[in-house]
């Protein structure tokens, strides 16, 4: 559970993995990223549009990074 934090959604102006899939952010494509604290830990990372909405409630309940595919 998130303490506080914020989710943006930039375009990326270098390239960034996911840190769901583990697959790079291409530069120019737009992503979320997340900066804040969760569960006492701070946190701050990158994730393709598809790959945080196909798994928004696992992200929301806490993940493994790396560990999960990419939607295609």
């Amino acid at each position: 559970m998130t303490d506080f934090g914020d989710t943006s959604w930039p375009k990326a102006r270098k390239p960034h993995l996911c840190e769901w899939c583990g697959e790079t952010i291409l530069l120019g494509e737009q992503h979320a990223h997340f900066a804040g604290k969760w569960e006492g830990d701070w946190q701050n990372w990158r994730m393709h549009t598809d790959c945080l909405a196909e798994n928004e409630d696992a992200v929301s309940e806490g993940f493994t990074p790396f560990e999960g595919e990419r939607p295609r």
